[in-house]
């Protein structure tokens, strides 16, 4: 079965600019919350930030391409109408 390819520039921007937000979003919550820490507890307190930062960065990035790389397996099941597949690649995307 071959795919119509187009060149629809805003269709790519829908999908990533809300992708850039959130990891742009992030680095600024870090950037607060190491200011409101940093301010209240010291330098204790900004070290534990600045230790857990990269964890939760390999965390939200490991989500991110899970739940990506089980959108297009379910895209692809769901174009080919393998009802089963389907069902068990949205199960474990969802974690139940």
């Amino acid at each position: 079965m071959a795919m119509k390819q187009t060149r629809d520039i805003r269709i790519f921007f829908q999908y990533v600019i809300p992708s850039v937000l959130s990891f742009a979003l992030s680095g600024v919550y870090a950037i607060v919350d190491g200011f409101f820490i940093g301010n209240r507890i010291g330098d204790l307190g900004l070290s534990a930030v600045n230790i857990a930062y990269p964890i939760v960065g390999v965390l939200q990035a490991l989500g991110t391409g899970i739940g990506m790389g089980g959108a297009i397996y379910y895209s692809i099941y769901k174009a080919v109408e393998k009802k089963n597949r389907q069902k068990i690649i949205s199960l474990v995307r969802c974690g139940c």
